[in-house]
């Protein structure tokens, strides 16, 4: 089995299997930094520039050039091979041969790191770092979270401003999901003491989120409790009763005779 072996930090146990079945430490280092990727809340296929870059920390950590790793075009080949009874560990979503195809990844390896021996051990700064720049506004929000959760309050910080931003150009200030990523930005800049900056970002999400009501009052409409639209009823006087007259046209009455 691919994943017999775990230990104590995120991708060695992969790594150790991948070094059981054969010495390809570059290949190894592609696919747990694909892994991580996961993990870190990327859900769409990673882009191969994405993981040329991120692969060569991990496998600096292993001991870089010492190794005499495989080259990188050894390492992908042997990466989206597909094998006997399974798939590729990193499975290419357009034709292989373009070389630049975005890859998903084999999901029982991302299950696998999931596992309760290894789904507390944090995600290495540098991968969350250098993800965000490849992420949607959902994906942004997901890695943001991860940050928090690891204590990394300014990427989370970066992640929130790059969702917010995202939400912001396509659907408008005051949309539910671009005012709670707003919101979640200033939680994070509050993390980090910039207090300053929190506080104008919340006033603002604020002015959003009264600026549709403003708006409605001043259409006269009001929402009921199923969050419809009415009118904002007028008084009017009831049949056969006269309307009082107003202020300014009793005083400007004449006086009448004695």
């Amino acid at each position: 089995m691919l994943l017999a072996g775990r230990t104590s930090r995120p991708g060695q146990g992969l790594e150790r299997a991948l070094y059981a079945v054969d010495t390809r430490d570059r290949a190894a280092a592609l696919i747990s930094a694909a892994v991580d990727c996961r993990r870190a809340g990327l859900t769409h296929p990673l882009p191969r520039q994405l993981l040329d870059s991120l692969h060569e920390i991990y496998l600096h950590q292993r001991g870089g050039q010492r190794l005499r790793p495989e080259t990188p075009g050894q390492a992908w080949t042997w990466a989206t091979r597909q094998r006997r009874a399974t798939i590729a560990l990193l499975i290419p979503t357009d034709d292989p041969a373009a070389g630049d195809s975005p890859l998903e990844v084999f999901d029982y390896l991302v299950d696998a790191n999931q596992h309760p021996a290894n789904a507390q051990e944090s995600i290495p700064p540098h991968t969350l770092s250098t993800a965000l720049a490849y992420t949607d506004a959902s994906e942004a929000e997901r890695l943001a979270s991860t940050a928090h959760n690891q204590g990394l309050y300014a990427i989370g910080a970066r992640a929130y401003g790059r969702a917010h931003q995202k939400h912001l150009t396509r659907l408008g200030a005051q949309h539910p999901k671009t005012l709670v990523s707003q919101s979640s930005y200033v939680v994070m800049l509050r993390q980090l003491g910039r207090l300053n900056e929190a506080e104008a970002s919340a006033r603002m999400a604020m002015e959003g989120m009264a600026a549709p009501h403003t708006r409605e009052r001043a259409r006269g409409t009001v929402p009921d409790r199923m969050g419809r639209r009415r009118a904002t009823p007028v008084p009017t006087a009831s049949p056969g009763v006269c309307a009082p007259a107003s202020t300014a046209t009793q005083n400007n009455r004449p006086p009448t005779k004695s």
